[in-house]
């Protein structure tokens, strides 16, 4: 990921891309990056190697692995399967991960036939429910319209808000001129209810601080986390889409960059939809979230 600057004047997309997978240490050639459609200025994808983006525009690429990424098992019996979303793919299969997505990849390890209880963003990372069985599948369906699943996600954000603990009680519907995007009080907006608690903040020199807040989301819209902490005027951080800072300034002068929606989704519970006792459910924390949130508190 670069985000432009004056020095990237007159550059085209080519040459911008190779720069990145040089030094990226890949092999793989920039126009083959665009062909495959690995490619994105802002969050569009790049389709014209002659294009030329301009300063203050970020270019992204997805590297080629060789395969899909691994996912972390956290548990299973008959009926569920409990994996670790990595950032950077889908949930399921969309226009935007032509390399696979979480629900491709479980069921080419574990087989066919599986449904995702919920979905997390494309850069969210953590917990996630895949049902093996169809009463499973039921049970789960009158958990959910009965409230009983119970997730919590924590969140680095900026700046940090001057309450401890609030219930973001908006209503969320769709955004006003893109179609993949959510809005406070959007059109044919329904109710939602995130409570939210700063676990800390972390105030940098000079300026309003970031804070790791912990959200429970009572409701399941669609980007309902990031749609609420940005409305409150406490997005997250790198979640450019909804106003988030792309970096973060220690006391220092370091710049710790934020390249992705610093959400995970890091604990659930509920009844167990096999029927019997509570399922409960922890991902740890990725590395790219932890670095940050020990390098901000390594200087508090």
């Amino acid at each position: 990921m670069h985000e432009l600057g004056p020095a990237d004047s007159g550059a085209d997309l080519s040459e911008i891309v190779a720069a990145l997978l040089a030094r990226a240490g890949a092999d793989e050639t920039a126009a083959a990056a665009i062909a495959r459609g690995a490619v994105f200025v802002d969050r569009a994808r790049a389709a014209r190697p002659d294009q030329r983006p301009t300063a203050g525009q970020v270019v992204s690429v997805t590297l080629s692995c060789g395969g899909p990424p691994e996912l972390e098992l956290i548990a299973e019996d008959e009926h569920v399967l409990v994996l670790a979303k990595p950032a950077g793919i889908s949930s399921v299969a969309d226009l935007s991960d032509r390399s696979g997505s979480l629900l491709g990849i479980a069921e080419a390890r574990w087989g066919a036939g599986l449904h995702l209880l919920g979905r997390l963003d494309r850069e969210v990372t953590g917990v996630v429910v895949a049902l093996r069985t169809a009463s499973a599948r039921r049970r789960a369906a009158l958990l959910r319209r009965a409230g009983r699943i119970e997730r919590e996600y924590v969140a680095v954000v900026a700046p940090a808000p001057a309450w401890q603990e609030r219930d973001l009680d908006l209503p969320i519907g769709r955004h006003p001129t893109d179609p993949r995007l959510r809005a406070a009080g959007g059109r044919e907006a329904v109710p939602a209810l995130t409570r939210v608690r700063v676990v800390a903040e972390r105030p940098l020199e000079g300026r309003e601080g970031p804070a790791l807040v912990e959200a429970r989301p009572v409701t399941g819209r669609t980007h309902q986390i990031r749609v609420h902490l940005s409305h409150a005027g406490h997005p997250i951080a790198g979640d450019r889409a909804y106003g988030g800072p792309r970096r973060l300034t220690r006391a220092d002068g370091e710049v710790l960059a934020c390249p992705r929606v610093l959400l995970h989704a890091a604990r659930l519970r509920m009844p167990h939809p096999g029927g019997s006792g509570m399922l409960e459910a922890e991902a740890p924390w990725p590395d790219d979230l932890r670095r940050i949130v020990a390098a901000l508190e390594s200087r508090r």
